[in-house]
């Protein structure tokens, strides 16, 4: 470690008080540094008071003397450097210990983990989210925790299901899509008109759209001939219903394969 010598000293005799001038001891000096004043003798340093004021362990035993120059010497060596360096850390952190103590005091923290957390107003403000967000709803307006694939009614963001109807899709912000891919066997014979066999398959949909709307479909069947529609109209067109009409020849298979796209709310 480098010897601390900047600025003068003015020394008194049997007085244990050293002034500096230019000397900036809070930055060079410690206590229990080595001394070497003008006499050439070393004395202990006890106390470090300011920039321009040190107190030896004994009193001074040289002549007075103004203006003079002398020497600190870092005995503690790297003992020292580390001192310097956890002062200058203490000084960085600053009031880090208040600051944590305010956030314990909040209640940003409560437990090992949030899985108790059953109040909505409470559990804002553990997160420290205060008024800022809302728990359990599927508002997407505002800032929600939600689960992301769930049910609507538990206020998840995408809700998926199956059944023997077909499988289906629900969105938060009211989307909902119905799908089925299915093979038909055995169908009952329809009856004959005008030599046309005629038949409606009525798809119900896996879950229902908002009533009094009609969703949008498109897709293909084939109930025995080519001659199949999707039909959008009708009394058995409802939102929980498809009818899927068909003219063919007597042949008692199909294939259905229908996307229905519209609103649950």
């Amino acid at each position: 470690m480098a010897w601390h010598d900047t600025g003068t000293v003015n020394v008194t005799l049997n007085n244990a008080n050293v002034a500096g001038v230019n000397t900036n001891w809070l930055a060079g000096a410690r206590p229990g540094d080595a001394f070497q004043g003008p006499d050439g003798r070393l004395y202990e340093v006890l106390n470090v008071a300011s920039n321009t004021s040190i107190t030896l362990t004994v009193p001074y035993r040289g002549p007075t003397a103004t203006g003079q120059k002398y020497s600190l010497v870092p005995v503690h060596g790297y003992l020292k450097r580390s001192a310097d360096i956890l002062s200058s850390l203490a000084q960085d952190m600053g009031g880090f210990p208040t600051r944590l103590a305010a956030v314990e005091s909040s209640r940003l923290v409560k437990g090992a983990n949030l899985s108790d957390l059953t109040d909505v107003a409470a559990a804002r403000q553990n997160l420290g989210l205060k008024g800022l967000a809302v728990m359990g709803t599927n508002d997407l307006g505002t800032a929600a925790l939600v689960d992301v694939v769930g049910t609507m009614s538990g206020g998840a963001i995408i809700e998926r299901g199956s059944n023997a109807s077909g499988e289906y899709v629900r969105f938060a912000d009211g989307t909902q899509i119905c799908r089925i891919l299915k093979n038909y066997t055995g169908l009952a014979t329809a009856t004959a008109y005008n030599n046309v066999f005629y038949r409606d398959l009525i798809w119900t949909f896996p879950a229902a759209f908002l009533t009094g709307s009609l969703p949008t479909v498109s897709g293909a069947c084939r109930l025995g001939s080519s001659r199949n529609w999707l039909s959008e109209s009708g009394s058995t067109h409802t939102n929980t219903t498809l009818t899927i009409w068909g003219a063919y020849d007597d042949e008692r298979n199909g294939h259905v394969g229908v996307i229905a796209v519209g609103r649950w709310k």
